[in-house]
Parts: C-alpha cells; structure tokens; sequence
C-alpha cells in the first residue's frame, strides 16, 4: 500500500497541552511526520502537520476531528489524491 500525503490543521485559542492531544491522536494511526508548523498570535493557535498515512484516512480524520472537539478546536483534514515522493 502507497502512502497517502495528509495535511490535518487545528486552531483555536492555545493552552498548554494542544500540541501533545494533537499528537497522540496521530500516534494511533501509522504516520510518518515530514514537517509541523506552529503559529501562536494573540493566543490563537495555528498548528499543522504534514506526514505520510500508511492506513485508513476516515479512521484518522475521525481521530483528529474527536481530539479537536475534545480540545475546543476547529480541525481540517486535507487527504491528498496521490501519494507523496520523499
């Protein structure tokens, strides 16, 4: 199975513990993480993750949708149409 590119956002107003929720949630899918980017302005947060899925992408965006609503933040789960070249 080729890897699927996926690019998952959440944001909303930043507190300690985002970016460890955000993350866990993506650890109980296999994923290989290529690049994070996190923006922090007047306590709004911006975090975005880019990585390769090697699994089922409606399992994943559920995950991340859950840890977002759990969390208080608005997620997006970008799913790409083929697959990433490292």
């Amino acid at each position: 199975m080729h890897p699927t590119s996926v690019l998952a956002t959440i944001s909303g107003r930043d507190r300690p513990g985002i970016t460890a929720s955000f993350f866990a949630a993506l650890a109980a899918h296999d994923v290989d993480v290529h690049d994070v980017e996190q923006v922090v302005i007047r306590d709004r947060l911006m975090l975005a993750v880019l990585f390769d899925l090697r699994g089922d992408s409606a399992a994943l965006r559920n995950s991340v949708t859950r840890a977002a609503a759990a969390l208080g933040m608005d997620s997006e789960v970008v799913i790409a149409d083929g697959h990433h070249a490292a």
